[in-house]
């Protein structure tokens, strides 16, 4: 038998399972890691989350202290009365003093006191004169800030500026003057006359964003333009790529925003409304390994999926092993080595097959031999006494434990799904049942049925070899003729014509009639046989068949047919062979008539 790997076989679909097996343990570990590896990104974004929100409360509630209380210094009366050069106060009640600036400064001194983080607090009135308590730094950022502040009408707020030893930002905020409306003072919308600017100490800010560390994780704050005005002492620079990357993202704003960018992972949200952003910038691996205790689960799955495997595994290779042996074995039975044996294994269902098909084929040997002996006597008698014998002999058979090992054998390979045991059997089993019956004289349809079990088993065992070409006309099914007379010609055709035939082998087999005579045609297109061949055939000199030889047809066909049937062959070497059984249809009558 050719060894063909089918898509149907089990060699195949054990090759097939074992790579479903493998896929699907890399398939579902992937996705697990996947999986761990989004949970991880999530849970980074969740810290960085909380961590930016904790800085921005910071920030937040440190700017609304400072700016309540610029607030307080804009409703203060020397103040007002200062920067709006009014000699009175515009209180009902005033209150004389006697140095308006001093006791400014003296105020805006108090003013730094009310929190720590307060560093100089600076006055600017209309004509930019500009009071302080604090020696004034002299510093070019702080005086563009301030200048540009006092031409404004709304607060603003400074980048991160150098003011002597600190690092300070600076709050801007207009001082409008009072007005009485006739019911109560209020502040002007309109008249501003001087701002106030409040220099705010960064500690708070450097504190909080060393609180934000995570593994190798750095924090910048920084400006607008993507500049960094904020960073813990020895972490890295910020790259320029990934700068660039967070100022691209500058309209984002009121949420957290991640990206990545240069095989780093960034989390950024704008802090306030003076254009400052808080980025949490770390390298991508270490954020899908934020967790890696989560990692550890993923080895327990794919171990036991392996366990499985290589626990299923002895079993489907000692399974593949067995019907391996039962295929060679069955190869060996379709080469006419009926007394092949089949080793038992060591599972012990596949021991009781192996046993059970051993004892059928020993006692379908014994069968055979007896068949052969008592169609050699019947041969030397007459008809009568010889379907006699055999009928005697074949009630002394019990096929029915051969039918129930073939059954079994059956409903193995449908349980396993091995189709070519499943068809084997039942082909088989039709083949025994129909060469046991006691009829010797059946219908050309139920000779045609036991040819294609036939084929079926030639078929499996050549994997498709043959081509068979069935030309019969229905209305002659039905004519009687002698059993096992046509199955022992295409059986020859099969072993001795097409069995060594390379390249295309086809099998024609043909009923056909004329006024007088029915025909049982098989032709093959295989070797062919030399007219010597033929001869020694047709004399009875040569027996081609390990079974049923043709010379023994011959003899069957004039016992039943008389001279009104006999077998005719045409033969060219080479190029094939055609076999001819013709019967009279008178000697058929009484036949036809009984059916």
């Amino acid at each position: 038998m050719k060894k063909r790997l089918h898509f149907n076989s089990l060699k195949f679909q054990i090759i097939l399972l074992l790579i479903i097996v493998i896929l699907g343990i890399i398939l579902a570990g992937g996705y697990s890691f996947l999986a761990v590896i989004h949970s991880n990104q999530v849970k980074y974004n969740e810290w960085c989350s909380q961590e930016i929100a904790a800085f921005e409360n910071s920030y937040t509630q440190k700017y609304y202290k400072i700016q309540s209380i610029m607030s307080a210094c804009g409703y203060n009366e020397n103040m007002q009365r200062l920067l709006s050069g009014a000699e009175e106060s515009s209180y009902e009640v005033l209150t004389p003093i006697d140095n308006m600036e001093r006791s400014l400064i003296l105020m805006m001194y108090n003013y730094t006191e009310l929190d720590d983080a307060l560093l100089d607090v600076y006055i600017q009135d209309r004509s930019n004169n500009l009071y302080t308590y604090t020696v004034y730094h002299n510093e070019e950022e702080l005086f563009h800030f301030m200048e540009e502040s006092s031409k404004s009408s709304e607060e603003r707020v400074s980048d991160v500026l150098d003011i002597g030893n600190f690092r300070c930002f600076a709050i801007a905020q207009p001082i409008r003057k009072f007005e009485d409306n006739g019911l109560e003072f209020s502040l002007s919308d309109e008249e501003i006359i001087g701002t106030s600017i409040f220099t705010v100490k960064t500690d708070f800010m450097m504190d909080n964003l060393k609180k934000i560390k995570k593994g190798s994780s750095r924090v910048y704050l920084l400006d607008k333009w993507g500049n960094v005005m904020l960073e813990p002492e020895g972490q890295l620079m910020l790259e320029d790529k990934v700068a660039q990357e967070i100022q691209s993202r500058y309209q984002e704003t009121g949420k957290v925003f991640s990206m990545e960018k240069a095989g780093y992972a960034i989390n950024a949200k704008h802090i306030g409304n003076n254009g400052w952003t808080l980025a949490v910038v770390t390298p991508v691996w270490e954020r899908n390994f934020y967790d890696v205790a989560a990692l550890g689960w993923l080895m327990v799955w794919p171990a036991l999926l392996l366990c499985i495997f290589f626990f299923a595994f002895p079993v489907i290779r000692s399974l593949n092993s067995f019907v391996y042996s039962m295929m060679v074995h069955m190869e060996k039975i379709g080469e006419g080595d009926l007394k092949a044996k089949l080793e038992p294994v060591d599972k012990k269902e596949f021991c009781q097959i192996a046993e059970g098909l051993n004892t059928m084929m020993d006692r379908i040997n014994l069968l055979l031999e007896k068949n052969i002996y008592l169609s050699t006597q019947l041969y030397r008698e007459e008809a009568e006494k010889t379907n006699a014998m055999l009928f005697a002999l074949q009630s002394q058979m019990n096929p029915h434990f051969l039918y129930n090992t073939i059954e079994c054998i059956k409903n193995i390979g449908i349980c396993y799904d091995v189709k070519e045991i499943e068809q084997l059997s039942t082909a088989l089993s039709g083949v025994l049942r129909y060469s046991l019956r006691q009829e010797n004289i059946v219908p050309v349809e139920q000779e045609m049925e036991c040819i294609r079990n036939f084929i079926t088993i030639q078929t499996i065992r050549f994997e498709d070899k043959y081509e068979i070409i069935y030309e019969t006309d229905e209305s002659l099914l039905k004519y009687p003729i002698l059993r096992l007379s046509l199955q022992p010609l295409v059986e020859n055709a099969m072993k001795h014509g097409l069995e060594m035939k390379n390249g295309q082998c086809i099998l024609y087999i043909r009923v056909y009639e004329d006024e007088k005579k029915l025909y049982l045609q098989v032709e093959d297109n295989g070797t062919g046989m030399s007219q010597e061949q033929v001869e020694e055939i047709l004399s009875g000199k040569k027996c081609l068949s390990g079974s049923v030889a043709i010379s023994n047809l011959i003899n069957r066909l004039h016992l039943f047919y008389g001279e009104d049937a006999g077998l005719t062959i045409d033969s060219v070497l080479g190029r094939g062979t055609s076999m001819i059984i013709c019967i009279g249809k008178k000697s058929m009558e009484k036949e036809k008539k009984s059916m």
